[in-house]
C-alpha cells in the first residue's frame, strides 16, 4: 500500500516511496487522475435540474425522469419507458387537497376544506353552499357542526335539503325543531336518497334554522368566498343566505346564484 516516507528512516528510498504515493492520484505528467468510479453506482452527472427523479426502466437499469410542471402529480403509466409520468390531476376536486373527496371523514363532500372552518357565527335562515359530488356517489344526508346550541321557540323549517346545480330541489329532510339543541356534528337523513350519477357534479347543500328564541351557532370559513381559490364551488355567487324566505317549507326551485343575499362567511355544510 502506498505511503508517505517516514522522517528518520527510509534512507535512500524516499524518492521511490513518494513517487509511489503520488502515483495513486496523479498521472506521470503531474495532473490528477480521473475520479474513480464504482461499478453499478449512480453518477451525479445523471441529474441536470432540480426535481429530477431516479426511476428504473428495467432490471438493474436506472434512468432520469425530469420534473413535471407546477401542479402535476406523478402517475403510473406502463406505456412510458420509465413506467411513470407527470400528469395534470383528473377533474373531480383532487386538485384541491383536503377539500374532497372526504371519505376519511365518512363524507361525500364539504363546502370547503374541513380544516378551514375556524370561525363561528349564528345560524339564522336558510344557507346554501355549492358542493362537489364525485361520480358514483349517492347522497343520503346533510349535516353541519353546531358550535353552540340554541333554544327552540315557535319552531319552523329546521332541516336540510339538496338542490341541483340548476336550483331544483332533489330531496329534503323531515323538519326537526330540536336539531340544533346539542353541540357537535348533526346530520339529518334525506327523505329520499339522491342516486349516484356516472359523472362528477355540483349540488347545493342547504340547512335551515327558524323559530329559535336563541339562535344556534355553526362553524364558518371567515373569508370572503370570492377570494378563496377553488375550482368554482367557493365562488361568491355560489353561497347564498335566504333569511326568512323559506321559514315554512323548502321551495321546489331556487336561483342560488342570484337569489337571497351574499354573505362573507362560508358555512360548513357537509354531504353524507
Amino acid at each position: 500500500m502506498a505511503r508517505l516516507p517516514v522522517p528518520g528512516s527510509d534512507d535512500d528510498t524516499w524518492g521511490d516511496i513518494l513517487n509511489e504515493f503520488l502515483a495513486v492520484s496523479h498521472d506521470t505528467d503531474g495532473t490528477l487522475l480521473a475520479a474513480p468510479t464504482i461499478t453499478g453506482a449512480v453518477q451525479q452527472s445523471l441529474f441536470d435540474a432540480k426535481g429530477d427523479l431516479l426511476v428504473a426502466t428495467a432490471n438493474d437499469t436506472a434512468a432520469k425522469l425530469p420534473v413535471g410542471s407546477n401542479g402535476q402529480v406523478l402517475t403510473a403509466d406502463s406505456t412510458q419507458a420509465t413506467g411513470v409520468k407527470w400528469a395534470t390531476p383528473a377533474a373531480g376536486g383532487v386538485t384541491t387537497p383536503g377539500v374532497y373527496p372526504l371519505t376519511e371523514y365518512g363524507l361525500v363532500g364539504l363546502s370547503a376544506s374541513v380544516d378551514a372552518f375556524r370561525g363561528t357565527d349564528l345560524l339564522f335562515g336558510a344557507l346554501f353552499a355549492r358542493i362537489f359530488v364525485p361520480a358514483g356517489t349517492a347522497i343520503t344526508a346533510v349535516g353541519t357542526v353546531i358550535y353552540a346550541s340554541g333554544t327552540v321557540g315557535a319552531g319552523g323549517l329546521n332541516g336540510v335539503a339538496v338542490y341541483s346545480d340548476a336550483g331544483t330541489l332533489l330531496s329534503s329532510s323531515v323538519s326537526d325543531n330540536t336539531m340544533y339543541q346539542t353541540t357537535g356534528w348533526v346530520f339529518k337523513p334525506l327523505s329520499a336518497t339522491i342516486p349516484a350519477q356516472g359523472a362528477d357534479r355540483f349540488v347545493y347543500g342547504a340547512i335551515s334554522s327558524f323559530g329559535y328564541s336563541a339562535q344556534p351557532s355553526i362553524q364558518y370559513v371567515v373569508t370572503d368566498p370570492a377570494i378563496v381559490a377553488g375550482g368554482g364551488y367557493l365562488v361568491s355567487s355560489h353561497y347564498r343566505s335566504f333569511g326568512n324566505v323559506y321559514a315554512a317549507a323548502w321551495p321546489a326551485s331556487v336561483d342560488p346564484t342570484t337569489g337571497g343575499s351574499l354573505g362573507s362567511e362560508l358555512p360548513l355544510i357537509a354531504l353524507a
